[in-house]
């Protein structure tokens, strides 16, 4: 998983992101994306990691 998929995966699938990015102006949005994506970089670097990040994202419908 790479820095740009996770945060995707996130701003579309997590509550939290979902709701603090609607209150984001759109014109702040790029530059908080690029903000964002420098942030969490370094914890997808394995040479700096100690131990391997493993994902895994879970859908739930519920009928």
């Amino acid at each position: 998983m790479s820095p740009a998929h996770y945060w995707h995966e996130a701003t579309r699938q997590s509550g939290m992101f979902i709701i603090a990015l609607e209150l984001v102006d759109e014109d702040f949005r790029e530059e908080l994306d690029r903000s964002m994506l420098a942030a969490i970089e370094p914890y997808f670097d394995r040479s700096r990691n100690v131990g391997e990040m493993k994902y895994i994202i879970t859908h739930t419908t519920i009928a």
